[in-house]
């Protein structure tokens, strides 16, 4: 959504490439240059018992197209990773933001096998795992039945850049989060 949005336009306005790979219906395929992001978009399969295949080789191949540099840095949520295998030699950053096997359990909806396998499958094969939260990465990896590792926290922020209170406004010891933290997923 939009905090992934500005952290992209972020890294672009410091003078990095930066590629997103965008599966949607809403906008046309093809390649969109958005304040400085090369937004690439993918149009799902049309086939939904086998979309999570067909998806997942689509993005292998075009990760592959787009990562030209060693120093390029692969960055994926857990249910939108690599295939069986991570067919690409680029550092591969997984986040815990959404786990398909996380929400169903905490729904108390059936949990898809598939899904589950292949969230696993995409944390396992990451170089490196970050999460909003330990008790987040934690019931993820045990939920998914991961491989145990070390977790990256970056907490949810505030941009200090844009919110710039008055000094008689401030309390220290109060923050406030607006956003959405709700099972969307």
């Amino acid at each position: 959504g939009v905090a992934f949005r500005e952290q992209a336009e972020t890294f672009a306005r410091l003078g990095r490439r930066v590629d997103v790979i965008c599966r949607t219906t809403d906008r046309p395929p093809g390649i969109h240059c958005a304040n400085g992001v090369q937004v690439h978009v993918v149009e799902p399969s049309p086939t939904p018992k086998a979309r999570v295949l067909i998806d997942r080789l689509r993005l292998a191949a075009l990760i592959r197209r787009i990562c030209t540099k060693p120093s390029d840095v692969v960055i994926t949520a857990e249910y939108a990773g690599p295939f069986l295998v991570k067919a690409f030699p680029n550092p591969l950053v997984v986040q815990l933001e959404g786990s398909m096997t996380v929400s169903a359990m905490e729904q108390q909806r059936p949990v898809g096998r598939v899904a589950r396998f292949f969230e696993r499958r995409t944390v396992d094969l990451a170089d490196a795992v970050a999460a909003v939260s330990r008790f987040g990465a934690q019931v993820t990896l045990s939920t998914l039945g991961a491989r145990p590792r070390d977790v990256h926290v970056f907490p949810n922020s505030v941009n200090a850049a844009r919110f710039q209170p008055a000094p008689d406004e401030i309390d220290a010891s109060r923050m406030l989060f607006v956003g959405k933290l709700n099972r969307l997923k």
